[in-house]
């Protein structure tokens, strides 16, 4: 899930990648004494296959902004991939996007106990998801979500 740290570098990257064709479906900081990695899964807006070539040259554009911006000084890693099958989903629009969709999702903190679960999207405004779990359905603040991906189904051939 974006956040305070993720959101403004995913924000930069979809401005730059607009260009491209693409936008940040996330972006992962792993922080570390030597070097820290910055990871981004990257989408195509029209729904396209994410390709090698298309993540090298998101890959130089992304390094480039993070040099200019200074945010990790000169000494980092940079990663970009596609979201793949079990693509995540970090912004409210990926959880509109694919409402009736099955999901796995980890929670920050317990709920009855549990912190994952699998539900289907029923609906997601910007305040909170819905949730159909069995019979139930559970409503939940992205705030309470750690980490979201599709389940991948293999009659699907829209990913």
């Amino acid at each position: 899930m974006l956040n305070e740290t993720t959101r403004p570098l995913a924000e930069q990257g979809d401005r730059a990648l607009a260009a491209m064709g693409c936008y940040v479906v996330d972006v992962e900081v792993e922080p570390s004494r030597s070097r820290p990695l910055v990871r981004y899964f990257i989408g195509c807006l029209d729904d396209g296959t994410v390709t090698v070539e298309l993540c090298a040259r998101a890959s130089r554009l992304l390094e480039s902004l993070l040099d200019e911006s200074g945010r990790f000084g000169t000494d980092y890693a940079i990663e970009v991939s596609s979201p793949g099958i079990d693509r995540r989903l970090a912004r409210v629009e990926d959880f509109a996007r694919f409402a009736g969709r099955l999901v796995r999702i980890r929670l920050k903190a317990p709920l009855d106990g549990k912190r994952n679960l699998e539900a289907a999207i029923v609906a997601a405004t910007p305040e909170k998801i819905t949730l159909a779990v069995g019979e139930q359905q559970l409503e939940l603040t992205y705030g309470q979500l750690a980490r979201a991906n599709l389940v991948f189904d293999s009659s699907r051939s829209e990913e």
